[in-house]
């Protein structure tokens, strides 16, 4: 499961908690206005469950957003894990590396293009290029900016939609327009 459906789940989860107090809340409320009950009883009975109810609302919709950075915060974190340089992913050209100056920038692409997929190696080639001044026509690009670009901005719209709609009557409808 990708990290968007995971937040997805997430929120979904959490929403059907936050909407449950809502409804309980909305109940209440609607009793307070039209059953004609008795001042004293609404101050003494209804008026402390909506404030209970309230209360518990608000920690879930803090919940809510604590699980939603956590999950995040771990899945950058994977990401920053990942594509490491790794033992086993060496192979013959990456001994080349160890001799500075052997290589011209030719030999350093050609390198490049026979490692496509061996992040190991790939990272190796540009480093090599880099620390003996070489400028060659391809880059490494581990796409770890643009994965954690994506986690950030799933966030940023889940915490958007947890201070904003997760307690309101249309918070699914708001969901579905977030995130589809």
């Amino acid at each position: 499961m990708d990290i968007r459906e995971q937040v997805v789940n997430l929120l979904k989860e959490k929403t059907e908690g936050v909407q449950e107090l809502s409804a309980e809340i909305r109940k209440l409320e609607d009793r307070k206005k039209n059953d004609h009950l008795d001042a004293r009883y609404i101050q003494s009975d209804i008026e402390p469950k909506i404030g209970e109810l309230r209360w518990k609302r608000r920690n879930r919709i803090d919940d809510a957003a604590v699980a939603l950075r956590d999950l995040a915060a771990a899945h950058r974190q994977q990401i920053q894990n990942s594509n490491r340089l790794k033992g086993e992913e060496l192979n013959d050209d990456a001994r080349l590396f160890a001799f500075p100056g052997l290589l011209k920038p030719e030999d350093v692409e050609a390198i490049m293009d026979r490692n496509q997929g061996n992040h190991t190696v790939l990272q190796m080639a540009a480093r090599y290029a880099e620390q003996n001044g070489m400028k060659i026509n391809r880059v490494y690009d581990s796409g770890k900016a643009a994965a954690i670009a994506n986690v950030n901005d799933l966030e940023g719209a889940g915490k958007l939609y947890i201070d904003h709609w997760i307690d309101k009557e249309n918070a699914n409808e708001m969901l579905t327009k977030f995130f589809g």
